[in-house]
């Protein structure tokens, strides 16, 4: 017995202690948060005046074109490239913050005076605005955390309302991501809590401002109907058609009013632009990116084993809307095959929340969705990671292997800095980039690294003060080493000059050490002392300017252009220059948009090209569209023709047939004589790798790569055959019985009249026949890139135009 009366008095202090430290009350927790929230709000004051991308100007535009323009113009409204793309709610939100945006400087809500708007007004006023909405993600993280210790809240605190993620993208980069991971997290706190019908409403709300959150769709489908929809059949039932009447109001208030106007398809397609590419610009390292790499490495081995393979002619990535390049040995990646993809990684944990729906673990499945989302879907942004990575900073607390986890997908690599020119006028994203200094030698602290001229040279120095980069000048009088001052010309020349003398010319510039672009009147040529050529090098890749692995070079001997593949290995060239234009590139001769012209002494030789003001003007040929209207609007044809339809090698979908056309000369690229010329069509059915044939004496020529320097003539007597599909050739026009009725009828009566005139008047009435002149307009035509030159027909009687 008295082991046990000495046990209880322990119990009952045992007991006392724990309900003497109940959880924190709700003050002080709210007090932290503030103080935490003023902190973190100072800081992202200090960015205001900080770097911002094009996006600026997007969410500018968006107040602008929502103040201006009716709601049925929203979606349809092309003033700038950058138009409207999020769902309703946000343009609505847009709409909002237009009414106060036009109070603070009405230029910012003008939709046309408005364009690339800098001022400091319209700085801060969008600066500001992200700010005040980040205070939705911070409520929403104080109801997540608020029943959780004070050292697991804290360090939530730290890992999203802090995270250098978000601070980057939304308060430099410019965007509204936090106020939108605020609703998100408000959704899953509420599912968490057990309020199902709050968090599918909130969730309901989150796609109608952004639709990109529908990844998580079937985990919250699948959870809700398998926790909030219990007990029994006709319960249940009940709870889903109250969550299905919630979620369809929620659609309605959004998209409801485009409907009306007749919009919803105007709208979809612009928050569905499939023709930007399987990947963004800037590549996320997802699945695809390896996908890419390996198709590119199994082309490359499989042309070294001697097999022909297809390069595909365009890129995978883009910005705005165009079409992606097919893959040269792996299947073509299509939308619904991304889609699909990660609906199949999202299974099995859609089959664990079906079998055990606990609401603990609503964070972790939903960021496991975004996850997926992230590596296998279609034209993934890097900013896409906060999707996941937010909310695994309030799952990386419940254990050290959660942490490992979330510390490993948010810790990325140091971004690297170069010293560019890049055009200022020409907006596009990412920048027109035309010349690197440092390419080969980044460096990775821009605010401790300075570029100063150094003993007459220009010198970029890193964090460490060590010299990466130099100019490389040898100065041998004292006046230039004291006196050397750098200087942009306005036509992108990086010029180092002496200012302390009276001579204008540079004892150094960037025309004379081109990277990747060439740039009017830069000299491109050959030293014929040194006995060096000035190559233009490729970037490694689309963010990386380090020198990659295709370079162009003048061949004196020839007068020519070569483009080499890693440095020896020739596979393209622009023939000889003729004193008006290069041989195999016809529009380079001098009555086109650029003037070339070749100079040649004893200590180089050189071409040098000027622009012509106005632009050629391009069109297709039957059964081609261009491959970026976009880019066409702008007067920008170098993207090319794509045929209208896709004839999907080796699946026979579509039947084929061939388009005549009669050209000055037979392209000069990829041509095989296959045997005599009744069996050229067959040949080139038979092979869908075939683009287009043409019969030469007795032989039949077929083509199976790109059709390069057609230029089309109607009066040549050399015809070749592009395959396209039958569906898109002219058809016959059919007859019409009205005009036929009447052309009969017509010529009866006039029959009719001249045997009259002639009984009645019984002499010769002569007929005087006008004469017909003709007039040739020369225009451009692309195909793959490649330029065709086309031939209109202008009859003098009548100004119609023939296609050719």
């Amino acid at each position: 017995m008295k082991p046990t009366k000495q046990k209880k008095p322990q119990q009952s202090k045992e007991k006392q202690t724990h309900l003497q430290n109940p959880h924190e009350p709700t003050n002080t927790i709210i007090k932290d948060l503030l103080w935490f929230s003023l902190i973190i709000t100072f800081f992202k004051l200090l960015l205001i005046p900080a770097y911002h991308s094009t996006d600026f100007e997007v969410h500018r535009n968006w107040l602008a074109l929502t103040h201006t323009l009716p709601l049925s113009q929203w979606y349809t409204d092309e003033t700038s490239p950058w138009t409207l793309d999020y769902p309703p709610f946000f343009a609505y939100f847009e709409y909002l913050l237009s009414h106060f945006a036009s109070l603070v400087d009405p230029t910012i809500t003008n939709l046309y005076n408005g364009l690339n708007y800098k001022s400091p007004s319209v700085i801060i006023f969008q600066r500001l605005t992200v700010i005040a909405s980040d205070s939705i993600l911070i409520y929403s993280i104080y109801k997540l955390t608020k029943t959780l210790n004070s050292k697991k809240r804290f360090l939530i605190w730290i890992s999203v309302i802090s995270s250098p993620g978000l601070l980057i993208v939304d308060h430099i980069h410019f965007q509204y991501n936090g106020f939108l991971l605020g609703l998100l997290m408000a959704s899953l706190g509420a599912l968490q809590n057990g309020h199902d019908l709050t968090g599918g409403l909130i969730f309901a709300i989150l796609l109608c401002f952004k639709h990109l959150f529908a990844v998580a769709g079937p985990v919250y489908f699948v959870y809700i109907l398998r926790h909030y929809c219990r007990g029994g059949f006709l319960r249940g039932l009940s709870k889903l058609i109250t969550m299905g009447v919630v979620v369809i109001a929620v659609f309605v208030t959004a998209y409801g009013p485009f409907a009306y106007h007749g919009q919803i398809q105007d709208v979809l397609k612009r928050m569905f632009p499939f023709g930007r590419g399987l990947c963004h610009a800037y590549w996320a390292p997802n699945f695809w990116v390896f996908y890419i790499l390996s198709d590119k490495l199994l082309a490359f081995v499989f042309t070294k084993l001697g097999f022909y393979i297809k390069t595909p002619t365009a890129s995978f990535t883009g910005g705005l809307v165009g079409d992606s390049s097919p893959f040269a040995i792996l299947p073509t990646v299509t939308p619904s095959v991304t889609f699909g993809v990660v609906l199949l990684a999202i299974l099995p944990c859609v089959v664990k929340i079906w079998r055990n729906p606990d609401p603990k673990k609503i964070v972790r499945w939903v960021a496991y969705a975004y996850t997926c989302g992230f590596l296998f879907g279609w034209h993934v942004h890097e900013k896409a990671s906060l999707h996941f990575l937010i909310p695994l900073a309030v799952v990386a607390v419940e254990s050290i292997q959660d942490a490992r986890h979330y510390f490993m997908l948010s810790i990325g690599n140091t971004s690297n800095y170069y010293i560019g020119i890049w055009y200022k006028k020409i907006k596009s994203n990412p920048l027109s980039i035309v010349w690197v200094a440092n390419r080969e030698t980044p460096i990775s602290d821009r605010f401790r690294s300075e570029l100063k001229t150094i003993d007459g040279n220009l010198v970029l120095l890193n964090e460490s003060k060590s010299q990466i980069w130099s100019t490389n000048v040898t100065t041998t009088t004292t006046t230039t080493l004291n006196s050397a001052t750098a200087v942009i010309l306005d036509n992108g020349n990086l010029v180092l000059r002496d200012s302390g003398s009276n001579s204008i010319e540079p004892f150094w510039q960037s025309f004379d050490h081109p990277t990747h672009t060439w740039l009017p009147g830069a000299k491109l040529g050959y030293d014929n002392r040194t006995k060096q050529s000035q190559i233009i090098r490729s970037w490694r890749s689309n963010d990386d300017p380090a020198v990659g692995l295709f370079s162009v070079e003048l061949h004196p001997p020839g007068k020519e252009y070569v483009s080499k593949w890693n440095g020896f290995q020739q596979y393209w060239t622009s023939g000889a220059w003729d004193g008006e234009a290069f041989y195999l590139v016809p529009e380079t001769r001098l009555d086109y948009n650029y003037i070339y012209s070749y100079h040649e002494n004893v200590n180089e030789s050189y071409f040098i090209y000027s622009v012509q003001s106005g632009l050629p003007f391009c069109n297709c040929l039957t059964g081609f569209n261009p491959r970026s209207e976009s880019d066409w609007n702008q007067s920008d044809f170098s993207s090319g023709c794509v045929r209208k339809t896709d004839l999907q090698c080796g699946r026979n979908m579509e039947k084929q047939d061939f388009l005549k056309i009669r050209v000055k000369n037979l392209p000069p690229n990829n041509s095989v004589a296959v045997g005599s010329a009744g069996e050229c069509r067959t040949t080139c059915l038979n092979d869908c790798l075939c683009n287009a044939y043409s019969s030469v004496g007795t032989q039949c020529l077929v083509w199976d790569g790109d059709l390069l320097n057609l230029s089309e003539d109607d009066g040549s007597a050399n015809t070749i055959y592009i395959k396209v599909a039958s569906k898109d050739l002219p058809r016959p026009k059919k007859s019409n019985n009205l005009i036929v009725v009447v052309g009969v009828v017509g010529g009866v009566v006039l029959f009719l009249v001249v045997v009259l005139i002639l009984i009645y008047r019984k002499k010769r009435v002569s007929l005087s026949v006008g004469k017909t002149t003709m007039e040739g307009t020369q225009q451009f035509l692309i195909i793959e890139e490649l330029i065709i030159l086309k031939i209109l027909a202008i009859t003098g009687n009548g100004g119609c135009e023939r296609d050719g």
